[in-house]
This record gives structure tokens, C-alpha cells and sequence, in this order.
């Protein structure tokens, strides 16, 4: 299936990158550990603002309470970084 419109997509300040981000995570996970919003933040940086990796990698992240877990997908985004030319 191709797509036969050009929607553009644009990205969301950081406020609400975070507020998306958190909602998808969940509250119950979010406040899990005193330590996951300060990566949570971290992560959302990571995103650039992009809502569908903001929702891709919070969806991911919603069953995750442990600090390893987190600091792991940090690691990961952070060591195979994309560029989105001409997009």
C-alpha cells in the first residue's frame, strides 16, 4: 500500500513533546522511580520532537519501572542516531 498524499508532520515544542511522551508511558510507570522522568526527558530530547517517536518509543517504554531498562533505551538512541534529510 503506497501512500498518495504528502502530509507534513511538524514537531512539537518540547512542552508538549513531554506531555505526549508522559501520557503514553502511563502515570503508573512515570512515577515508578524518583529517577525515570529525568530520563523520560532525556529520551524526549532524543526524539526531536517527532510525535510518532515520541509515541513509537513511550508506547515501548509504558511496562518498563525499572531505572536499567530506561537507561538502557537511552543508550540505544543515543548510538544509532538517524538523520531525516530533505524530508
Amino acid at each position: 500500500m503506497e501512500a498518495h498524499k504528502h502530509v507534513k508532520v511538524k514537531c512539537l515544542a518540547s512542552d508538549d513533546a513531554m506531555s505526549l511522551f508522559q501520557m503514553k508511558v502511563g502515570e503508573d510507570t512515570f512515577s515508578s522511580h524518583p529517577e525515570i522522568p529525568r530520563l523520560a526527558k532525556q529520551i524526549v530530547k532524543e526524539c526531536k520532537g517527532l510525535p510518532l517517536a515520541l509515541i513509537t518509543i513511550s508506547r515501548a517504554m509504558a511496562d518498563k519501572n525499572t531505572l536499567r531498562r530506561w537507561d538502557r533505551a537511552l543508550q540505544v538512541l543515543r548510538a544509532y542516531p538517524s538523520t531525516f534529510s530533505e524530508l
